[in-house]
């Protein structure tokens, strides 16, 4: 589960109710809550950006260049900005490794509940991107007190990896049906949800299974 626990960006969180009950005439008593923080699994971008990257090399080293030459290191860079940006890949969801990643998660949080005798998660925040989705949906499957947030959609490059699908797309979905995104639907002006229609993928997510290839087939 180390892709789940070693970065943080686009993090999935849940927290408990309050483990301290305060009378409401007592002002001096302190509520706690324990707040639980989960990497999303891994998603076909990562996959592709890796590929790209040291297929680059590859080619750079072939060609007689030093590994870290000033020619090799600008091939394999340019090799990820254009998995990154390449718009097919917009929103991608996870691979089936990212999907047991999170089947991990859901099993690590009940243990560390367990051994540390910590309440069980009840709400769950999110960030809109289907691989943050995707991940809390598997890690939480009994909750039904879960959140999508704008503010946590942490990684807001304007690549296409990093772009969500629109609200009114993803919450069709019946894997996010339980969720909430009344917050992300009522944002000021829809300035982030109608805006970055250009790189919608729409029949993409009417089947759970599909893959990256199929995405591309759709689109061309």
């Amino acid at each position: 589960m180390s892709a789940i626990k070693d970065d943080m960006e686009g993090i999935t969180s849940s927290c408990d109710q309050p483990k301290t009950v305060c009378p409401a005439e007592d002002e001096d008593c302190v509520k706690t809550y324990t707040v639980y923080f989960v990497r999303h699994g891994e998603a076909i971008h990562n996959v592709l950006e890796k590929q790209a990257q040291a297929q680059a090399k590859e080619s750079a080293m072939a060609e007689g260049y030093a590994p870290d030459s000033n020619e090799t290191l600008g091939r394999i860079e340019n090799a990820r900005k254009e998995i990154l940006n390449d718009t097919q890949l917009q929103d991608c969801p996870l691979t089936d490794l990212g999907k047991e990643e999170a089947e991990s998660a859901k099993q690590t949080i009940a243990e560390i509940c367990e051994k540390k005798n910590l309440p069980a998660p009840t709400q769950v925040l999110v960030s809109p991107l289907q691989r943050a989705l995707q991940t809390a949906a598997t890690v939480f499957p009994e909750c039904h007190d879960i959140h999508v947030r704008e503010e946590l959609r942490e990684r807001q490059t304007g690549k296409a990896c990093d772009t969500r699908m629109t609200s009114a797309i993803t919450s069709r979905r019946n894997t996010f049906s339980r969720f909430s995104f009344t917050r992300l639907k009522n944002l000021s002006g829809r300035k982030f949800d109608d805006d970055e229609q250009s790189y919608r993928i729409t029949h993409s997510l009417k089947n759970e299974n599909d893959t990256h290839s199929e995405i591309r087939k759709e689109l061309d």
